[in-house]
C-alpha cells in the first residue's frame, strides 16, 4: 500500500524550537534559586502564530506569577521575536534569526534590572515565608 506522507515528515532534528530554549531557561532559574522559584512557560496560539510567555513563579507566595518576556514566531520557528516587559525598551521587538541569537537575546533580557530586581524580591520574600 502507498504511504501518503514522505519519510522525511518525521525528521525534526536540527533546529531547536524557541519553546525548548525557554523551558531550558525555566530549569536554569529553578536551579539557580535552589528551587525556591519556578520558571513556567505558557503557549498561546492564533492562526499561524505561537506566543510563548515566560513567568517567574513564587510557590511560597500563593503561586505569585511575574511575567518576564514573550517570544513569538510563526510555523517556521525563526525568526523569533522577543517581546520583553514594556519597561525593557532596549530589547523591544528584537528579532532573532537563529536559536543562538534567541538564546543570547533571552540572556540579555533576563540580565536587565527590570527582571533581576523583581526576581530578587520574590526570592527574598519566598525565603522568609
Amino acid at each position: 500500500m502507498t504511504d501518503f506522507w514522505p519519510s522525511e515528515v518525521g525528521d525534526v532534528k536540527g533546529v531547536t524550537p524557541p519553546l525548548s530554549l525557554m523551558k531550558e531557561a525555566a530549569r536554569d532559574l529553578e536551579k539557580k534559586t535552589n528551587y525556591v522559584l519556578r520558571g513556567e512557560v505558557e503557549t498561546v496560539t492564533s492562526a499561524d502564530e505561537f506566543v510563548h510567555v515566560f513567568f517567574v513563579v513564587a510557590p511560597k507566595l500563593n503561586d505569585y506569577r511575574y511575567e518576564v518576556v514573550r517570544v513569538s514566531h510563526t510555523l517556521q520557528l525563526y525568526p523569533a521575536t522577543i517581546h520583553p516587559r514594556e519597561s525593557m525598551s532596549t530589547l523591544v521587538g528584537q528579532a532573532c534569526a537563529s536559536p543562538e541569537e534567541l538564546r543570547e537575546g533571552l540572556r540579555q533580557a533576563f540580565a536587565t534590572k527590570d527582571v533581576q530586581e523583581p526576581v530578587r524580591s520574590l526570592l527574598s520574600q519566598s525565603r522568609a515565608a
